[in-house]
């Protein structure tokens, strides 16, 4: 029981640091596209 228990705790942090890590690179895709949109709107 606590060998499943212990199982599932690692398996959800290491879907946590996936989840951080994707939400990581999407804002600094999404502030890359906000950059180029305000600089296309000065030209």
């Amino acid at each position: 029981m606590q060998l499943m228990v212990k199982f599932l705790i690692m398996e959800f942090s290491v879907s946590q640091q996936k989840l951080q890590s994707i939400n990581r690179a999407y804002l600094k895709n999404g502030n890359k596209d906000r950059i180029s949109h305000s600089v296309n709107q000065e030209n």
